[in-house]
């Protein structure tokens, strides 16, 4: 009546009913939040890993990627790395590094896996000996060029080169790369010759 909109209060004893209505819609809406709840705990986790970059310098910076490797990996753990052309003439300190960390990781019953060119093959024969890669390194030899380094651990991906005789270290954490990496690597593990 003129504009105006009037109301009538509804029975107060079908307000029980009315609550016990909004009850079911409020247990269904429950029911269908409980069943997606796993996939959005899984969103959150994805963005809660977060990527990083980090670049290591020369021979100490070298020597801190292979101290965090130790660390970080425990008994049983695995990793992976692509090898790049060493000399016989490599300086000492870097065939120490090596030789120490190998046997480190034999200690804490890590698996290291390693894939050199084929042509490196005589190259760490003479510079670790037969015998040291037996007991310490499962290696294997590939037909296939490594341009660069990469070592491969939990969720880290590691690039190594050497510039003006120096070495540097590009590390990146993401998960998703490192799996990719790791994929590859086993790929090129299946078809490569101890």
């Amino acid at each position: 009546r003129n504009g105006r909109k009037h109301f009538i209060a509804v029975d107060p004893e079908s307000i029980p009913s009315i609550i016990e209505e909004k009850i079911k819609i409020l247990q269904e809406e429950k029911i269908e939040i409980e069943k997606i709840i796993p996939t959005l705990k899984k969103q959150q986790n994805l963005l809660r890993q977060k990527t990083t970059a980090e670049v290591y310098e020369g021979f100490e910076g070298f020597k801190t990627i292979f101290r965090e490797i130790l660390t970080e990996l425990k008994k049983g753990d695995s990793y992976e790395a692509f090898v790049i052309e060493q000399a016989i003439d490599e300086p000492e300190r870097l065939r120490l590094l090596f030789t120490r960390h190998n046997k480190f990781l034999k200690a804490k019953d890590i698996v290291l896996r390693l894939l050199a060119n084929e042509n490196m093959r005589n190259v760490f024969e003479d510079i670790y000996g037969k015998i040291f890669l037996k007991k310490y390194t499962k290696i294997r030899y590939t037909k296939q060029k490594i341009p660069v380094g990469i070592t491969i651990y939990n969720d880290k991906v590691i690039t190594h080169i050497s510039e003006d005789n120096k070495i540097m270290s590009f590390k990146i954490r993401n998960k998703k790369l490192a799996e990719m990496y790791r994929s590859y690597f086993d790929e090129i593990w299946s078809k490569a010759r101890p």
